[in-house]
């Protein structure tokens, strides 16, 4: 019994909760917004469409990772 509760913890360890988010300029203001869906299930349960600061806390004590991701810019050319 004791073998499957750690490899239950081994397997916790492993598989790391992660939510991305990109941070765009709005008005000089850096605002956070989900990029990718469970981000903007998060921000649907917050009833808004950005992740504000108290937002991300909780998020983290809930035990995910905050990934910003970059925007990428093409130039056609």
């Amino acid at each position: 019994m004791v073998s499957l509760v750690n490899g239950f913890a081994h397997t916790l360890r492993r598989w790391k909760m992660t939510i991305k988010v990109q941070i765009r300029s709005v008005y000089g203001r850096d605002t956070v917004y989900p990029a990718c869906p469970d981000a903007a299930r998060f921000a649907a349960i917050a009833g808004t469409k950005t992740l504000c600061d108290g937002n991300l806390r909780m998020i983290r004590e809930l035990g995910y990772e905050i990934v910003v991701v970059h925007p990428t810019v093409t130039i056609a050319g």
